[in-house]
């Protein structure tokens, strides 16, 4: 699945289709239409199991992950879904297809202005194959660079052991939050 740009936010193509279709062309790339859109706050991040314990030890795995984030102020607390879209493994041996959807909390950390906006996350949900999960992780934007990536950090922690992932979005302009 690949992200789509509208108005400088990456978002997964589905929603920027209906964005396009609900939005007169003159007003489609204006700030105010964007921000006035709730998908317009979706982040895509392509991930890759950086590391597994448990049950789950040795097992690898890559991901899309959608992040969408509530309509409050960057600078406070606010909720967020995560969504885990696998990508096949074929008949690659312990392959971990992670598919799924958590909801939770982000809250703002302090961080220096020019390296980037740094969110804490807290969430809970399914994701298959792991069960009923809890997790933690960070969201990172980017700073006073061109252009750059935003990152994700998440470790899910589940009854038989815990997986953890690492994704970027794809290229964004300087100062772009997840």
């Amino acid at each position: 699945m690949a992200a789509v740009a509208l108005g400088g936010t990456a978002m997964p193509p589905v929603a920027a289709a209906a964005i396009a279709a609900d939005t007169p062309a003159a007003v489609a790339d204006t700030p105010a239409a964007v921000a006035d859109t709730p998908a317009a706050v979706a982040d895509t991040f392509h991930a890759t199991v950086t590391g597994a314990s448990g049950r789950f030890a040795g097992n690898h795995g890559t991901a899309t992950i959608v992040l969408h984030r509530g309509l409050g102020s960057r600078s406070a607390q606010t909720s967020v879904t995560i969504s885990f879209h696998g990508v096949s493994c074929h008949s690659a041996r312990r392959c971990l297809r992670l598919e799924g959807q958590l909801a939770g909390m982000m809250t703002p950390q302090r961080s220096l202005t020019d390296v980037g906006h740094s969110y804490a996350l807290t969430l809970a949900g399914t994701v298959a194959p792991l069960g009923h999960v809890s997790a933690s992780g960070t969201a990172t934007g980017t700073g006073f660079i061109r252009s750059g990536h935003t990152r994700l950090a998440v470790t899910l922690h589940a009854g038989a052991g815990t997986v953890r992932l690492s994704g970027q979005s794809a290229a964004v302009p300087a100062f772009t939050n997840p």
